[in-house]
């Protein structure tokens, strides 16, 4: 898992506590009232088409009255957020000022308000965010991502991703929403704002509904009764996932199971850790399906808009920028490519016999893997520099994907 699919978690862990509970919507007006009763509100209606960005499902939306538009994550497992330079150019007053200590240093979170967010017609108004510096607010290769928008905003109507359109439809008119859509109610319930669905397997649980886990099924903790106790797993993968404060290797175990939502059910992919992990589903559900989340009735709408099947082949290894080398960022656990002496974060120096030394960011190693093909190749050839030397692995597609 790289990094950008940590991102829901770290989020969690800093901001649940931030999250502004109600507020209060007049006309396509929402207004921010802290923790009062929430009235009758009138009408409202909006769409606002949505990406798809390096696995995160992304709207635009103008704040504060400036006409220019702003690339924002659709995260639901988070609160709202902008980056730091977009406070700058804001010139967003702080409140509360949070340090918190990263693998780099210090990183300084501001809490501070903005006075309206403007989703196509809909306004909300007064919004406590959190401004932060974190990595995903720097500009990835061919999109930059200059906020999130979060749970917090998340508080009145239907909202309603519509796959075949790629618009978010947000309105608290029900005859708005097709009939059709409306058909395969799930129990939903909210805790800090954030929604949590009723799903069944092994045995019933509620699962964070998480649109900010980029591309993501469904992943769990060793607590969860979703699986049986004894079930074998796919394969055991070992991960480095970055915390706040530093870097843990994970070991992931990945099974097909058989889930329901309502009357839709499905085989998905489930990623279990011993440790550390929330039990959440992420994207792909709507990736892959017409979803509605109703925050008015507490419930959950799916409609199946493709067939949707578990991935059956998962690589035994990836590579990633980082630390301005390109590592070994994921290996299967027991593997012959593990037998063979590969070592998670082992620097790879070239791959088919190709130099990486030119590669300088995550972008150039991006274009490098496209221009290559080495997802399509049939062999791997990859050399690792171990203690000053270098060794050289030939990887079949047999070893890949055994």
């Amino acid at each position: 898992m790289n990094k950008k699919n940590i991102l829901p978690l770290f989020l969690l862990f800093v901001c649940n506590s931030c999250i502004p509970t109600l507020r209060n919507l007049v006309g396509n007006q929402v207004i921010d009232r802290n923790y009062n009763p929430l009235p009758q509100s009138l009408p409202f209606y909006t769409e606002v088409p949505y990406q798809i960005e390096d696995g995160f499902i992304t709207i635009k939306a103008k704040m504060n009255n400036i006409g220019k538009d702003y690339n924002f994550i659709f995260d639901t497992g988070a609160t709202t957020m902008v980056s730091d330079s977009v406070a700058k150019e804001l010139k967003l007053e702080y409140g509360e000022i949070l340090v918190l200590k990263d693998a780099n240093g210090s990183n300084v979170n501001g809490m501070t308000y903005i006075t309206n967010l403007s989703i196509r017609e809909l306004d909300v108004k007064n919004i406590r965010v959190n401004s932060s510096a974190l990595d995903i607010f720097e500009k990835k290769c061919n999109h930059k991502f200059d906020g999130i928008i979060g749970a917090n905003v998340l508080k009145q109507g239907y909202y309603y991703f519509d796959v075949a359109t790629r618009k978010l439809i947000i309105t608290n008119q029900k005859d708005k929403i097709p009939l059709i859509k409306l058909q395969n109610a799930v129990p939903l319930k909210r805790k800090m704002g954030q929604p949590y669905i009723y799903m069944k397997g092994n045995r019933n649980e509620w699962l964070l509904f998480d649109s900010g886990y980029a591309n993501g099924n469904i992943m769990i903790n060793n607590k969860s009764k979703l699986i049986k106790h004894h079930q074998k797993p796919i394969k055991q993968i070992y991960y480095p996932l970055k915390a706040m404060v530093s870097e843990e290797i994970k070991l992931g175990s990945f099974f097909n199971q058989k889930i329901q939502l309502g009357n839709f059910t499905s085989i998905m992919q489930i990623v279990k850790y011993e440790k550390g992990s929330n039990n959440l589903i992420g994207n792909q559900l709507i990736q892959n399906n017409d979803v509605i989340i109703d925050v008015l009735n507490n419930k959950f709408y799916i409609t199946p808009f493709q067939k949707q099947t578990a991935n059956e082949s998962i690589s035994n290894i990836n590579f990633a920028y980082k630390n301005n080398a390109i590592v070994v960022s994921k290996l299967t656990k027991n593997s012959s490519l593990q037998k063979m002496g590969i070592n998670i974060n082992d620097t790879i120096v070239s791959i088919n016999n190709k130099s990486l030394e030119g590669i300088k960011t995550a972008c150039d190693f991006d274009q490098f893997t496209s221009q290559m093909g080495i997802n399509k190749q049939n062999d791997i050839k990859i050399e690792i520099k171990k203690n000053n030397k270098i060794e050289k692995y030939s990887i079949s597609q047999k070893q890949l994907y055994e």
